[in-house]
């Protein structure tokens, strides 16, 4: 059974005014920082300051979102508007070492001091965002279902990790090694890794969560995905010494939160409180009871009735199975 939740920007009206505005601005974002209109000093306080008020905004709202939502997805939403808004943080702290602390220095000279307090609320982003996507996947499922499901995503972590350091990984951990003092190489690691992490996880939510609400998550995976790639592609950078604020990753970041935005303001489809959840690649039988080896205890125990044996609910300590 799934129920549409009462959450107010679900009118379509306002999802769509915020889809044309969203797109504008990031237009808008990309040609200034492609184009450097009115300089770079002026190119840096605009994307500094509009990269700290669209996360909050989208914080904000992924938090309001939450308390329209039964407990699991309460939860998973505000563990992610918790990990935007501590991202905003990071940046507002970016902002200030970068266009106040250094105000006496040309624009070009300036570097913001790394490991820093911006990196506290940047790597906050990544613990919360995937306990956030955790729950999405192994709430209220059985413990060997979340058993199987950690399996899945270690392995899927795995993969991840030796096609990312065949791809772009290499320079990034090389440059982490180099740093100086233990606390900057682990911070430079820490990056890198939980990028990894958070798409092995988005890969196994799309492959997990409930069929209705695949739909309505994609957006927020899009959202997620931006991120962390325009996260890899600041390292990337940052690696080869050709980062500046304005650079080709920054709309990523940008269209990412816009994108977690617009997924705030989609109607979520939900399960009903008191009906069971069950993944998308399970069947209303359960998987011991139509396994041929071993066979079902239930089916066992009462093999004279196997024919007209109700079908469980898909976990095994349910009563209709065991």
């Amino acid at each position: 059974m799934v129920v549409e939740t009462a959450f107010r920007p679900a009118n379509p009206t306002l999802r769509r005014a915020y889809g044309v505005a969203a797109t504008a601005f990031l237009l808008v974002f990309v040609a200034w920082t492609r184009a450097t209109w009115l300089g770079p000093l002026a190119t840096r306080w605009f994307v500094d300051i509009t990269s700290t008020l669209i996360p909050l905004g989208v914080g904000a709202l992924a938090i309001a979102r939450a308390r329209h939502l039964p407990s699991e997805r309460r939860s998973a939403w505000f563990l992610l508007g918790a990990a935007v808004l501590a991202w905003a943080l990071g940046n507002m702290a970016w902002s200030y070492l970068e266009l106040w602390a250094q105000r006496g220095i040309p624009v070009l000279e300036r570097t913001v001091p790394f490991p820093s307090l911006a990196d506290v609320g940047y790597l906050l982003l990544i613990p919360l965002a995937a306990s956030a996507l955790l729950i999405m996947v192994v709430g209220g499922t059985a413990v060997t279902t979340r058993m199987r499901t950690l399996l899945d995503g270690l392995l899927i972590a795995s993969a991840m990790l030796f096609l990312g350091w065949a791809l772009v990984l290499r320079p990034i951990v090389h440059y982490a090694i180099q740093q100086e003092g233990v606390l900057a190489q682990l911070v430079s690691l820490a990056y890198p890794m939980g990028d990894i992490v958070l798409l092995s996880l988005l890969i196994l939510v799309a492959t997990r969560v409930d069929r209705p609400v695949q739909a309505s998550l994609a957006w927020l995976g899009l959202g997620l995905m931006c991120f962390t790639l325009a996260d890899i592609g600041f390292w990337v950078q940052v690696a080869q010494g050709t980062y500046q604020t304005g650079s080709w990753s920054d709309p990523g970041w940008v269209a990412g939160f816009l994108i977690i935005g617009y997924a705030g303001l989609r109607p979520l489809p939900v399960v009903a409180q008191g009906v069971p959840r069950r993944p998308a690649w399970s069947s209303p039988r359960c998987r011991w009871c139509r396994s041929s080896w071993p066979p079902c205890p239930r089916s066992t125990w009462r093999s004279t009735k196997a024919a007209s044996a109700p079908s469980c609910s898909g976990t095994p300590s349910s009563s209709s199975c065991w």
